[in-house]
């Protein structure tokens, strides 16, 4: 399918993309990330043409957020972190906020380890 107009203004911050299989969220997700090229028409963020920005610049500054939680070998911090953008109380509060900051006895540099058989710990 292919679309032939659209125009959405969004006037907040933060946005969310949702709908059924088949709808097109990868789709729009491609063309706003440059994953792929318009061929017609412009997206613009905040009046700025997405073409003129560096891949790097457009890409960093949108969070994409999966609908399938992913880990990768590390440590927890690099999971929490993976730019290394933030300080270890900053990533400390955030545990905290999201009342997980008990489950990590161990520290932020608790290793992540991907096995063939995930171990799956209760909680309490």
């Amino acid at each position: 399918m292919m679309v032939l107009a659209l125009c959405i203004r969004i006037l907040y911050f933060q946005i969310g993309i949702v709908g059924r299989t088949g709808a097109g969220k990868t789709s729009l997700l491609g063309c706003i990330l440059r994953l792929m090229d318009t061929t017609r028409g412009n997206i613009l963020i905040d009046g700025t043409n997405i073409k003129l920005l560096g891949l790097q610049e457009l890409r960093s500054s949108i969070s994409v957020i999966s609908q399938t939680p992913a880990l990768i070998e590390g440590t927890l911090r690099q999971n929490l972190d993976i730019r290394n953008e933030f300080s270890d109380l900053k990533l400390w509060n955030v545990l905290t906020a999201v009342q997980l900051k008990s489950r990590v006895a161990k520290g932020l540099q608790t290793r992540v380890i991907i096995s063939k058989y995930p171990r799956i710990t209760p909680v309490a």
